[in-house]
């Protein structure tokens, strides 16, 4: 296989020689003009020129201290492989590739300086057009082979067009955020003019060169530490976008020139040549992305204008100062009568539209937009116009001054209503306006009459509210509720005269010692105050008591009424002392037979206690006198005495039990009780008596029952022996049936 020799990057070759025989290198001719660039190149040496063993390659380089030039590492092979390889890889990635991303963004940038040549206001697309072709330019140094110019001619160029890159980049970036002023665009100005001169004059001279990029470098960096602030604030996705990529770019560009900085073997600057065109090429398509858009949205604010126009009877127009031409919108003309696809040019002169004003509107309209174009001034003008049909319409115009990029008047635009309607309506309102006018002279004096009489009825109002007997007040609703009127009757039953009460509002928090009183009547004041409606009942206050101090330390009650209107509330402050302290009487009185009530009481509380202990002493003397056996007569005796003495124990076990209820000491007993035993306890009681009249006493009790329960058995045996006292007594013959069951569970019913 024949063995080929692949070169890298090969910048300033004039000759390749293999084992002394020269085999050529990029081209023919003198030394200066070989150039193989910064292109890969393979070399076919016929087979005859190799030698078995070592071979000695030597290149020739053209050099200098000017020149950044130099040989990359060399391989040799089979000169297929290394073509298939490397070779072709190396070319369509370091040449094809960036030639046609090169050519592109130079295509999107002649698009943008068409587009801004267009517009005449967007210097973003100027500056990105400029930039983009400067650095399709720049990569000349790559893309061709043999210049037809000299070597110095081409070198200067190149650098130049390298150099001019980087302020023209620094112009679209601070367009693309709004911040370029007039002193940063013609410091930009000066650095495109003067870095091309300063280079040639150096005679393209390496450090020269790298001086006049290192100022771009730290304004770059500068402007990326700007932009990240920027973004921050605006948060669009399309400038994260951006500053990403510039801070790539900027990283990138700092990798290279460290890595050219510290290499021996020269291998040159690819990454920011990539880089950069990249970035051209992706801001080119965000640029025409943001220009489509933009156009999107401009026609569709044009239709919606256009509709919004022919629904409001309204033309656009411009007017062009420099060339004095005015051009009108299709509803424009439609607005004076033409028809809206009529050609053009026979509307664009002055003398077009003064044809259609109203002779006599003619000359007041024709001052007043010259005054405007004239002074630069936004314009403000009725007039009318004769429409080719002969129909009169009214017109108003509003207009104002447009301006370019440097602030110059470039046009006078504006828009013009058809207000005839409007016209038509005041005309009609003017006449409206003067019978009106004239129905208001003739009301006057009905209305001056009936004032006067107002003023009669409010001051016979006042008289009536002074000679009251009742204590009167009026107050206002605004602010703090000033006092307005005061009776005398207030004046004399309180103490307080016009001139301390200031307002309402102070008066209840000085005079009313009681917080709840306070708070009530304000509250009181407040709803009535907003209470709706012609119904005196939805501005009336609910009535209150309240205390009141008077000025000489005295205390009065009052019984407060309000009723709210017109802004204004009255108040009547109807003394109750008298009430009052008949009520205080009264409660003095309850609480002193309350009182006499209790010692009553405690009285025969303390008495049935002493009475008792004697009672039982007897009964326990009469039931030891029965167990001695005493004769016929004696135990009769004793029987009664013990019947009598029970009775007389249950009476006062009553008058114990309501005197603890009446002195509040009544307390039921929770304990346990055996239930048989408390029933048979009762019977023993009445058996006595049931036997004396021959009554028979019967007792039923339900199998279900507990033996024990939880209660008071006092208190049950007391009642127990009450009701069957009272069978016994009020029963004449038969029986006494006494039945416990249990209803529901822990209930007994006797």
């Amino acid at each position: 296989a024949q063995l080929g020799i692949y070169v890298p990057k090969l910048s300033l070759a004039g000759r390749l020689s293999l084992n002394g025989v020269d085999i050529g290198a990029c081209g023919l001719g003198p030394l200066e003009n070989l150039r193989c660039l910064h292109q890969p190149q393979l070399f076919t040496p016929p087979a005859s020129l190799w030698h078995p063993g070592i071979n000695i390659l030597e290149f020739e380089i053209f050099a200098n201290a000017r020149q950044m030039n130099g040989l990359s590492p060399v391989r040799v092979g089979p000169a297929d492989a290394l073509y298939e390889g490397p070779y072709l890889r190396k070319w369509l990635w370091q040449v094809e590739l960036l030639q046609g991303m090169s050519w592109l963004a130079a295509c999107l940038g002649g698009l943008a300086l068409v587009v801004a040549w267009l517009l005449r206001s967007e210097k973003l697309y100027l500056w990105f057009g400029l930039c983009a072709i400067a650095n399709a330019l720049s990569n000349l140094n790559i893309l061709v082979t043999t210049p037809l110019v000299s070597f110095e001619v081409f070198s200067w160029f190149v650098f130049s067009i390298r150099l001019i890159t980087s302020p023209l980049g620094l112009g679209m970036l601070l367009a693309y955020f709004e911040r370029t002023t007039p002193a940063i665009e013609r410091l930009l100005m000066a650095c495109i003019v003067l870095m091309p001169v300063i280079t040639g004059l150096s005679g393209s001279n390496r450090w020269v060169v790298t001086a006049l990029y290192v100022p771009m470098l730290i304004a770059m960096m500068a402007l990326s530490v700007a932009m990240v602030r920027w973004t921050w604030q605006s948060r669009r996705p399309a400038q994260i976008a951006v500053t990403g990529l510039t801070l790539g770019l900027m990283a990138i560009s700092i990798l290279d020139w460290l890595r050219l900085s510290g290499r021996s073997a020269f291998e040159g600057v690819y990454g920011i040549t990539y880089a950069f065109t990249g970035f051209m090429l992706v801001f080119g398509f965000l640029l025409m992305a943001r220009l489509v858009s933009s156009l999107l949205t401009e026609r569709k604010l044009s239709a919606k204008l256009g509709l919004a126009s022919r629904a409001a009877r309204a033309g656009f127009w411009d007017w062009d100062l420099a060339s004095n031409t005015v051009t009108w919108s299709r509803d424009m003309r439609t607005l004076f009568g033409f028809e809206p696809d009529a050609n053009q040019e026979d509307f664009d002169t002055w003398a077009a539209w003064r044809a259609t004003v109203h002779p006599d509107d003619l000359p007041g309209a024709e001052q007043v937009a010259l005054a405007a174009a004239r002074d630069q001034r936004p314009l403000a003008l009725d007039y009318r116009i004769v429409r080719p049909d002969g129909e009169l319409r009214w017109i108003e115009t509003r207009a104002d001054i447009l301006r370019d990029e440097a602030g110059k008047p470039r046009s006078l635009a504006g828009i013009s209503l058809d207000v005839t309607e409007r016209k038509r309506a005041e005309t009609e309102l003017a006449t409206y306006r003067d019978q009106l006018e004239a129905m208001v002279a003739e009301r006057t004096a009905e209305l001056q009459a009936a004032t006067r009489r107002l003023a009669d009825n409010e001051r016979n109002i006042r008289q009536i509210l002074e000679n009251l007997p009742i204590p009167i007040t009026v107050a206002s609703l605004a602010d703090d509720a000033p006092f307005t009127f005061i009776n005398a009757t207030f004046s004399a039953t309180y103490g307080y005269a016009g001139e301390t009460l200031p307002t309402l509002r102070h008066w209840i928090d000085t005079a009313l010692p009681d917080a709840e009183d306070r708070a009530l009547l304000l509250a009181g004041v407040e709803e009535a105050g907003q209470g709706t409606g012609d119904d005196a009942d939805h501005r009336r206050m609910a009535p209150m008591k309240c205390r009141i101090l008077r000025q000489d330390h005295g205390e009065r009650h009052a019984l407060v009424n309000a009723l709210a209107g017109d802004g204004i509330i009255i108040l009547s402050w109807i003394d109750i002392t008298p009430l009052k302290q008949a009520e205080q009487a009264l409660i003095e009185a309850k609480q002193r037979a309350e009182h006499l009530e209790r010692t009553k009481s405690a009285f025969l509380a303390n008495m049935s206690h002493e009475i008792r202990t004697p009672m039982n002493g007897i009964l326990g003397m009469t039931q030891l006198a029965l167990r001695d056996q005493p004769d016929d007569r004696q135990r009769h005796y004793l029987q009664s005495i013990e019947f009598s003495a029970q009775s007389l124990l249950g009476i006062l076990n009553d008058i114990l039990d309501i005197s603890k209820v009446e002195a509040g000491k009544l307390r039921i007993e929770q304990a346990p009780f055996e239930l048989g035993r408390l029933v048979e306890n009762v019977l023993l009681l009445v058996e006595p008596a049931a036997e004396q009249k021959h009554l028979m006493l019967r007792f039923e009790f339900d199998p279900d029952l507990e033996p024990y329960y939880l209660g008071d058995a006092l208190r049950i045996r007391q009642v127990l022996a009450n009701l069957l006292g009272n069978a016994v007594k009020f029963t004449a013959q038969g029986e006494i049936k006494l039945a416990v069951s249990r209803p529901a569970p822990g209930r007994l019913r006797f």
